[in-house]
């Protein structure tokens, strides 16, 4: 059996969110092919080994009195105390900062381990929303006009404030440039909420985006391959009963509705997959990725929202849901993840 180490919990505040996804890919493992280790990053960063009994009845991440470290050496493994623990692949559920940002994925490389999921140069490119808008804009993929700011280098004063309305018009999006599911983010829809937006957002991330707010259907799309083969997903819808999909109505909201396949015509359809795939290859993905567009409800143009590289895997998240409408069964997409990470350890190594 494959001995799997699923990596879950972590430092950034998705920590619970993670945790919840961990679980949906426990359950759904193919049954006699995994031998599965449970590992739970602490919110301070700690390691830790846990049972069946207590990873499923975990809401946050506990530190246990065990010295939990990976071999840097030839032997693909932890070491718990002194005792060797062989692993042949890792499974990281990790959203955010210190799983989806390049730090696990490049910890892992340095011990040889196969993993799941884009490697270091990706995911710290998808990570950074700013980096993301640069590549793509150079390749032409449309996306909502913006400005981005650094917290040493930006006067929170009025001038600034009004130059911000006066380039980009009400309302507007204000996000930290580094986090995912919709943490720090604020729809600005008058003057005096744009200062509190930001500095709400720099409470994440030392960089700041500012982008011109999009009257728009939320489209999303789940991307699954390696660097030649790429396959795309029928698109699905988001409709959030809140203002907009923010991190109560993608975790907390149970009125948020989710239409899959998206009601699109054939040629948008195609459209939303191309483009898709696109991106995937521009940004130098890998296995999995989720891109979320907006189509503007009064021009039909399509918009590139976001690309998530570890996206969530709940049971209510859009990634598996997309692949399971497209025909690709939950332990399926699993196993199809974990044979693209044997695959390109195999050829880089």
């Amino acid at each position: 059996m494959i001995k799997l180490a699923l990596l879950f919990g972590g430092i950034s505040p998705e920590h619970e969110i993670s945790i919840i996804s961990a679980k949906s890919v426990y359950t759904n493992l193919t049954k006699g092919r995994y031998n599965p280790l449970l590992i739970g990053i602490s919110k301070s960063g700690k390691w830790n080994l846990f049972t069946e009994g207590e990873f499923m009845s975990l809401k946050t991440v506990p530190e246990k009195d065990q010295e939990l470290t990976l071999s840097l050496n030839k032997r693909k493994g932890i070491y718990l105390d002194d005792e060797f623990i062989p692993i042949d692949c890792a499974f990281p559920v990790l959203h955010g900062k210190g799983g989806e940002d390049g730090l696990i994925q490049g910890l892992l490389e340095l011990c040889n381990i196969p993993y799941v999921g884009a490697d270091t140069q990706s995911s710290t490119l998808c990570m950074n929303k700013v980096l993301t808008k640069k590549i793509l804009d150079a390749s032409n993929i449309k996306q909502a006009d913006c400005l981005h700011f650094f917290k040493e280098n930006i006067e929170l004063n009025d001038e600034t404030l009004t130059k911000i309305i006066s380039k980009l018009k009400l309302p507007l999006f204000v996000k930290p440039a580094n986090t995912g599911s919709s943490i720090g983010i604020s729809k600005v829809s008058n003057d005096s909420e744009l200062k509190e937006a930001i500095k709400l957002a720099f409470n994440y991330s030392r960089e700041v985006i500012i982008e011109r707010a999009i009257n728009a259907r939320e489209i999303e799309c789940s991307v699954l391959g390696d660097f030649e083969h790429i396959e795309a997903s029928y698109p699905g819808e988001i409709i959030p009963k809140r203002d907009f999909y923010d991190y109560e109505a993608k975790y907390v909201d149970t009125d948020t509705e989710l239409v899959i396949p998206a009601n699109l015509d054939t040629t948008m359809i195609n459209l939303v997959k191309e483009t898709s795939k696109t991106c995937f290859k521009l940004l130098g993905c890998y296995g999995m990725a989720r891109v979320d567009f907006l189509l503007d409800k009064e021009t039909n143009e399509l918009y590139l929202n976001e690309i998530n590289t570890i996206p969530g895997f709940t049971s209510i998240s859009m990634y598996p849901k997309l692949w399971e409408y497209s025909g690709i069964h939950y332990n399926e997409l699993i196993d199809k993840l974990i044979d693209l990470a044997f695959q390109r350890n195999k050829n880089e190594f």
